[in-house]
Formats: C-alpha cells, structure tokens, sequence
C-alpha cells in the first residue's frame, strides 16, 4: 500500500486541532468550482492528523436532498471527515453583543458555525461566504475564518518539510 493511499483512509480523531467545513461548500448549488479543493483540504489535514468536521445533521440530510441526489454532488470526495453533533447557537446575550438576531434559517446556519467557533468547539471555519466573513469579523473571530483557498494553502505549508526552513 502507498504512503497516499494510507493517507486517504486516515481517520479523523476527536482529539487535536479541528477544522468546521462550512457544508454548503460541498454541495450548495455553484459550489461545483470548489471541489478539488476541497479533496485536497481532506487530504491534507489527514495527512497532518488535523480532524476536518462537518455537522453530522446537514451531512446526513445533504446525503438524501432531491437537489444535491439529482446534480450527484459526489459527497464521498470529501472524506474523511469528522461528524459531529448539532452546532448549538450562540448563547442569547452573545448573539446581541457579539453577533445579529438569527431571522431565518440561513442565519442560523452561519450562527452556528460562528458558534462553534465562540465555543471553541473548533479552531477555524472553512467557509466561501462573504456574509459571513463578515459577521465573524464584526464578532471578533475573522482571523479564524478561511477561504478554502487560504486554508488550502495554509495545510500545504505545514505538509512542505521545508517550511520550517524558511
């Protein structure tokens, strides 16, 4: 077996540094561009021992949406990834000193990802939302918000053996 195939059946642990992927990344619709991206984030933090989560509730109901089942959003692409349990909201008082009334349900989405954040369930958010690069921003929490891009580039750093050279 080769050193990239064990890597890509690595299995994401509880313990140690965890990455949220914002869901919608994955299989939002327009989200098609970055896909390979996030194959390699996967691979990545695999291959560093860094656990990349996603929600186990908006994974599993991803997994049998009409829209996401008929584009054949390839989800599998994205393993290994960590499931965890429902991301709470912000506790009342946070969410009106340090973020917005949640209005809707994608504002719930964004609040509980920011959540997590708050909570210290996770250290950094991968997310393309420009909306809610800002409300982590204004909260305080923008420097631990990532493009998948940025956060791409941040894993291969730590992946070239060389970076503690430079």
């Amino acid at each position: 077996m080769t050193q990239t195939s064990e890597l890509r059946r690595a299995v994401p642990t509880e313990e140690g540094l965890r990455l949220l992927l914002d869901p919608y990344l994955c299989f939002g619709p327009g989200t098609e561009r970055h896909r390979g991206t996030l194959a390699e984030i996967a691979h990545d933090a695999a291959a560093l021992g860094l656990a990349l989560c996603v929600e186990k509730k908006s994974w599993d109901e991803a997994a049998t949406d009409p829209d996401v089942v008929r584009r054949q959003v390839p989800l599998w692409r994205f393993e290994p990834l960590l499931k965890i349990e429902e991301l709470p909201l912000p506790s009342k008082r946070d969410l009106e000193a340090r973020f917005m009334p949640a209005r809707n349900e994608i504002d719930r989405a964004d609040l509980r990802l920011l959540g997590a954040l708050h909570a210290r369930i996770v250290e950094l958010l991968i997310a393309d939302d420009g909306r809610l690069h800002r409300i982590a921003g204004r909260a305080g929490l923008g420097h631990r918000v990532l493009t998948p891009c940025d956060a791409l580039a941040w894993l291969e750093r730590f992946n070239n053996p060389y970076w503690l050279v430079l």
